[in-house]
Formats: structure tokens, C-alpha cells, sequence
């Protein structure tokens, strides 16, 4: 399914790129990138892509604690 955002074109990809074994990566970046994804149980994952390259890869990572349970005795 292809949509535009903003004037932007965007081209949706049906596959799941977690799903794919490790050998069927271009590159050790693009192994970062799983690797990150794999390793974040909640938060985002920035990749910055300077003239096709990744140049950086950002992570940030959500700790989700329970409230406390209040007793109204």
C-alpha cells in the first residue's frame, strides 16, 4: 500500500524485517539496526541516513513499572 504524508510519498513494506535470518543482511550496520530493534521491549530506534548511509543509530527504551497498588483499609 503505497500513501503520502505531507507531500511525502511513502511505499509501505509487507515484509517483517525481524523475521529475517541474520545471513540475508547487506551489512554490519543494517545488523546494528536489527539488533537494536530485537533488544528494545518498549521505546524507538532513530537511524539517520546521511546520502544513503547509516550514520548513526539512536535507542531509547521505555521502563514500565506497575503503580503501586493502594489498600484503602
Amino acid at each position: 500500500m503505497d500513501a503520502s504524508i505531507g507531500g511525502l510519498a511513502m511505499k509501505s513494506i509487507q515484509s517483517d524485517a525481524t523475521q529475517m535470518p541474520m545471513g540475508a543482511l547487506h551489512s554490519p550496520l543494517e545488523a546494528e539496526v536489527l539488533r537494536a530493534i530485537r533488544e528494545t521491549a518498549y521505546g524507538t530506534i532513530e537511524v539517520v541516513v546521511h546520502q544513503s548511509r547509516i550514520v548513526q543509530i539512536t535507542r531509547s527504551e521505555k521502563l514500565r513499572f506497575d503503580p503501586p497498588h493502594h489498600d484503602p483499609r
